[in-house]
């Protein structure tokens, strides 16, 4: 039954699972062995945090290790300090998620682990990602992906590949991106692993909405949302509800994006996802502002700002601190923008880069629209900085049409015809 469990994951065979886990646990329970009992308990924790419950996850987890080091049952410990990290990361206690990575490296490494050691290394991965540290994240993601590699595991290899290919997007290396990411799909499409298809799908989306190609992007992600739906991936659901809203939102498809952001605050609301919360009320104000409902706009952002704040993601709240400053000019009020700029260039000063935005451009851009008003010597700086990164992003696709279309988008219109003007 272990071993079918092994079929049924990456196929997405949700109640088939279930029924075969609860027999697994009277089994387990019957036969009254530590190894077994663990066993089980890893692999009910890894289902719940599957639908998305990462709070009953790590739960489970902790559980499970404390009973792991007093059986001293160390390869169960390993593989549960995994898991917990990965939980810990989706509930945005990224300290502690790295911490249980260490951990579980340590304990992997002295015991010859590879595989675990290739797991560990992608979990501690993504934790530094979501934190903005994309190139140390990259770091582990080639390690973890060398030892993937080296011991010969297809699923395992896909997994870092798509990480890769994330924080490629979100350094603005595309045709990397778009390499690491089609070996990843190849790999799941192989293996016939949904919930990796589903993960990558929507990271080929967001490649494709950088790159501007917003059609496409909402085909990459409704085939994701789609999958996600299917195989009961709470998670990635939300996700691609928060995608495709944005996504609809730039072809223009306002009421249709609004109601995507609404469902995605809804999901992620129910599965505890504090920060699908903060991305889901951030493109609520993006859509309210563009229907001009000014004091609702004006509560999204601020409940976005203020998620971003306790999660201690400082620069991913610039996006809705920029959306704010944006309203404010709508409105007249110069001065209030001019605030929510200031508190922008403090993060900018202090951490020197938006990683992980989803639209640093028009982040730069607004702050430099705002400071264009007092003509004061930095607007010119932010100005040559979002020109700097569309040329950088406009270079990296190989087709002139496509090419012209992506520098034709009314933001990236807006930076060049700010930059002509201001060089003349």
């Amino acid at each position: 039954m272990l071993a079918r469990l092994e079929i049924y994951k990456p196929q997405g065979r949700h109640e088939a699972r279930q029924r075969d886990l609860q027999r697994l646990k009277e089994l387990a329970i019957t036969l009254n062995e530590p190894g077994r009992v663990l066993k089980v308990a890893y692999e009910q924790a890894e289902a719940v945090f599957e639908r998305g419950d990462s709070q009953q996850a790590a739960s489970l987890c902790q559980q499970g290790i404390e009973m792991a080091l007093a059986t001293q049952n160390t390869q169960a410990a390993i593989a549960l300090y995994n898991l917990l990290c990965n939980s810990l990361e989706r509930l945005s206690q990224f300290d502690a998620a790295q911490e249980s990575a260490e951990k579980g490296l340590a304990l992997a490494r002295r015991e010859g682990n590879l595989l675990m050691e290739s797991k560990l290394l992608s979990s501690y991965g993504l934790a530094q990602a979501t934190q903005g540290n994309l190139l140390e994240a990259s770091q582990n993601f080639q390690h973890s992906l060398a030892l993937a590699r080296q011991v010969g595991d297809l699923r395992l290899q896909a997994r870092p590949l798509a990480n890769l290919g994330m924080a490629s997007v979100h350094l603005g290396d595309f045709v990397a991106a778009l390499e690491y990411n089609e070996q990843s799909l190849a790999l799941a499409r192989q293996i016939g692993a949904r919930n990796g298809e589903a993960v990558i799908l929507s990271n080929l989306g967001l490649l494709a909405s950088n790159l501007g190609d917003y059609p496409r992007a909402r085909s990459y992600t409704e085939a994701s949302l789609r999958i996600a739906r299917e195989v009961g991936l709470q998670y990635n659901e939300t996700i691609a509800l928060i995608n495709l809203s944005a996504q609809l939102g730039a072809l223009g498809e306002t009421e249709s994006a609004l109601h995507y952001a609404q469902e995605a605050l809804k999901l992620a609301q129910r599965v505890g996802d504090q920060s699908g919360q903060a991305w889901a009320h951030t493109y609520l104000g993006h859509h309210l502002l563009n229907q001009g409902k000014y004091n609702e706009s004006a509560a999204a952002y601020r409940v976005a700002a203020q998620f971003w704040r306790d999660l201690n993601q400082p620069v991913l709240a610039t996006e809705p601190l920029a959306g704010q400053a944006r309203l404010a000019l709508a409105q007249g009020e110069s001065a209030l923008a001019q605030q929510y700029v200031d508190e922008i260039l403090s993060i900018l000063d202090q951490h020197g880069h938006l990683n992980g935005t989803d639209n640093p451009l028009r982040v730069y851009f607004t702050c430099y629209q705002v400071l264009a008003l007092t003509n004061t010597a930095r607007a010119h700086s932010l100005l040559e900085t979002a020109h700097t990164l569309l040329q950088a992003r406009a270079n990296q696709i190989q087709d002139e049409a496509n090419r012209q279309k992506y520098l034709e988008l009314e933001e990236n219109r807006s930076i060049l015809a700010a930059w002509r003007s201001n060089t003349v």
